[in-house]
């Protein structure tokens, strides 16, 4: 009886060794890369609109207009849905963050590239946390802003890119 037993065990596990291995699937989706066409610290003149430092609620602010290079890579086609941004201060923590939408979308051919342009706003209430961050009340303040590319596959499946970065520093004028 023990022989019988051995003899199916050994067959069960040699018969398992030629069982084939499942076959794994690899998703063809875009791959979309974006560089900033400008690298250089940002440098935001924010007004102090009252005169007695930097507030939440006070309504100064500078723009400064940033261009995205964007490339597919993987010889998909994608649609651009959109861009992300967000402003951290020095020590990693997010200050403000700011969406924008493309309706329609933006068609990115296989291979293809495009630049698009977003404008960051740097208001009182950012530069201020920005300021306070440092741990000096000098006026001046120092963090960076991630950039994020939102898009689909033609399937309808949504993607991220990978996030790019740019220092800002922010000064009273």
């Amino acid at each position: 009886m023990k022989r019988l037993f051995l003899m199916l065990f050994i067959a069960a596990v040699l018969s398992a060794g030629c069982v084939k291995e499942p076959v794994a699937l690899y998703f063809e989706q875009p791959v979309l890369v974006s560089t900033l066409s400008d690298t250089t610290q940002a440098v935001f003149q924010v007004p102090d609109i009252d005169s007695n430092g930097w507030h939440h609620w006070d309504s100064g602010a500078d723009t400064i207009s940033m261009s995205l290079y964007i490339k597919e890579t993987a010889g998909q086609n994608a649609l651009i849905s959109g861009i992300s941004y967000k402003i951290y201060d020095i020590d990693g923590n997010m200050i403000n963050s700011k969406n924008e939408s493309y309706i329609p979308y933006i068609n990115m051919n296989a291979r293809g590239q495009d630049t698009l342009s977003m404008s960051i706003i740097v208001d009182e209430g950012d530069a201020n946390d920005l300021d306070d961050a440092d741990g000096i009340n000098d006026n001046v303040g120092e963090g960076y802003v991630s950039f994020n590319v939102n898009f689909l596959d033609e399937k309808g499946n949504q993607y991220s890119s990978v996030p790019v970065f740019r220092d800002i520093k922010v000064i009273k004028p």
